[in-house]
């Protein structure tokens, strides 16, 4: 078995707390192939939970593999400070699972953790949401593995409030406008990192689509001169374009 290990891993709740799943990416050193890909379901739980119990899965999976050294990369930087010391752990649960993580990362002869943008962590997402919408572990890639499951057409709910009638994608492009002022069209500014389907992404946009919107939202209200993005769809690939209005 392999010695190096690559790492991708994300957590995340549709209510916060609310059903929570992990996903985890292993692959043999800096390759693309994984040995093991997979969403597991938490039960309820709030995000920041669900990014540690991903991780800590994740090492207990890797430590099976027989790997000695570990090249971890999270999309939360919360977790990946805390894990480094460079926050410090006030909520009681998460230092349990810190202390947690920590003695099982003593167990190999290298680690390190590196937090990455959402867009390097894609397919970690997508077994989140794979796991949430299944209701049940989604054993992609490894050992038991069951497959993905196929995408409901209706229904899809992503992470936080969706709505029912989120459907996939069938159109070439699409637009999606939302307010400059906070807390009229989009509360982006006031949203946690995770998407919601709501009134800035439309019926019919699936969820992977909405979760780019979203990043892109957040973007464009941090960067204030931007008023115009493009960003696709992880999934389909669909070219979706942004405007703010």
């Amino acid at each position: 078995m392999p010695d190096q290990l690559t790492i991708h891993i994300d957590g995340g709740s549709r209510g916060n707390p609310g059903p929570a799943a992990a996903g985890v990416v292993i692959a043999e050193g800096e390759s693309d192939k994984p040995l093991h890909e997979a969403g597991y379901v938490l039960g309820e739980a709030t995000n920041n939970v669900a990014e540690y119990t991903a991780l800590i899965r994740a090492v207990e999976l890797a430590d099976g593999l027989g790997g000695k050294e570990l090249s971890i990369h999270s999309d939360s930087e919360l977790l990946v400070k805390q894990i480094t010391g460079q926050y410090r752990v006030k909520n009681e649960a998460l230092a349990e699972l810190l202390e947690e993580a920590q003695v099982k990362l003593i167990r190999f002869d290298a680690w390190h953790i590196k937090h990455v943008k959402r867009e390097q962590n894609k397919r970690a997402d997508a077994l989140v949401n794979m796991a949430l919408d299944a209701g049940e572990d989604v054993i992609v890639t490894g050992e038991g593995a069951t497959g993905a499951p196929p995408p409901k057409a209706k229904g899809t709910k992503g992470r936080g409030k969706a709505q029912d009638t989120a459907t996939p994608i069938n159109a070439s492009t699409i637009s999606v406008h939302f307010s400059k002022k906070p807390g009229m069209a989009c509360p982006v500014r006031n949203m946690p990192r995770r998407f919601t389907l709501n009134a800035c992404t439309p019926d019919g946009m699936c969820v992977f689509a909405a979760q780019a919107v979203f990043d892109e939202q957040v973007t464009l209200w941090k960067e204030i001169d931007r008023d115009r993005a493009q960003t696709t769809c992880p999934r389909c690939e669909v070219p979706i374009e942004i405007e703010r209005r």
